[in-house]
């Protein structure tokens, strides 16, 4: 949505990186990150084409199993963009794109599979382009222990909640970031379970965006429980 509000975005290919993007849905049939991504730029079709944008989706996960199920949902989809399907871990996934995210307005995301990789280099390299936004998120009924969570060269306090990972990971974030960098942290409740997100942008448009979209009673995906 930024992006296709950003006038110096207009003409210039919009790209979104799933590195942990798993099969698509969940065992109830609710749409994962890779395809909220592809239901949200369906929905914005004409305003994607009027702008003059092209699309890529790199998306991403060590299971073949999961990326082949992906591929088959989002063959059922009338896609005006081929997505890239990869079945890499996430360091040699990460290598082969490293070079072209924020080449072009780039949008990342990291689910709790993949916040252990989220090393200051790799976090580094993700600020380092001023045309990048990256999402990343935790679920409430993921159940790794804490220390198997995070990058090594992050400490979690023993007495941290599951809930409030995403808030301590957000502060540990800021202190990481360059300056211009914002980033926010917001939980989410869908269901039973609670997600903990984190969201970094270069610009404060796109943290005012984001927050607009999440407070939304449209919101298609989530619907209750805002809170900073």
């Amino acid at each position: 949505q930024v992006f296709l509000h950003a006038e110096r975005f207009r003409g210039k290919p919009l790209q979104f990186f799933d590195f942990f993007c798993g099969p698509g849905e969940d065992s109830a049939g609710e749409p994962g990150s890779p395809l909220i991504v592809v239901n949200e730029l369906l929905a914005e079709r004409a305003r994607i084409d009027q702008r003059g944008h092209s699309v890529r989706l790199f998306f991403n996960d060590h299971d073949a199993g999961k990326i082949e199920n992906l591929r088959r949902l989002c063959s059922e989809k009338s896609l005006a963009w081929q997505p890239q399907f990869e079945s890499l871990d996430f360091a040699d996934a990460f290598k082969k794109v490293e070079n072209e995210i924020g080449k072009y307005p780039s949008l990342v995301f990291i689910d709790q599979n993949g916040l252990k990789h989220v090393t200051r280099k790799v976090f580094d390299g993700l600020t380092a382009v001023a045309a990048t936004d990256f999402l990343f998120f935790t679920a409430s009924s993921f159940k790794q222990r804490f220390g198997d969570l995070v990058a090594p060269e992050i400490k979690l306090p023993a007495s941290t909640l599951r809930l409030d990972v995403h808030r301590v990971l957000a502060d540990v974030y800021r202190q990481w970031a360059p300056k211009g960098i914002f980033i926010g942290h917001f939980s989410l409740k869908k269901s039973a379970n609670v997600y903990g997100l984190v969201f970094g942008s270069h610009h404060w448009r796109g943290m005012l965006k984001f927050l607009e979209d999440l407070r939304s009673e449209k919101s298609k995906y989530f619907r209750t429980s805002y809170r900073n």
